[in-house]
């Protein structure tokens, strides 16, 4: 969910991280960088709408890849918050570098 001080701003279904394998990691977070569409130096697959949200760099927000937009709502990330295109794109505007970020 996200919020505009007390008010629903969006609301969409993610992806987290598979806790037997790869949990994301609970906390108080803020967006510390952005960029387009870069590419996981780690998994080699490209991250569109890319928000970071861990100092690493390593776990952020950004979109799903369409083979697997169909699943969000499971946990099937390597950590990361995975996004549908639309709300992707959406936060990717609507959020500022700096923007707070509470995963629970």
């Amino acid at each position: 969910m996200f919020l505009e001080g007390q008010r629903e701003a969006n609301l969409a279904l993610v992806s987290t991280g598979n806790p037997a394998r790869f949990s994301t990691p609970a906390g108080d977070f803020s967006v510390l960088y952005k960029r387009w569409s870069p590419v996981s130096s780690t998994y080699m697959v490209r991250m569109p709408f890319w928000q970071a949200i861990e100092e690493s760099g390593a776990i952020g927000l950004h979109q799903a890849s369409p083979s697997v937009e169909y699943r969000l709502g499971e946990p099937l990330s390597h950590g990361c918050i995975r996004l549908g295109y639309y709300t992707a794109k959406w936060a990717y505007y609507w959020l500022p570098v700096g923007a707070r970020v509470i995963i629970r």
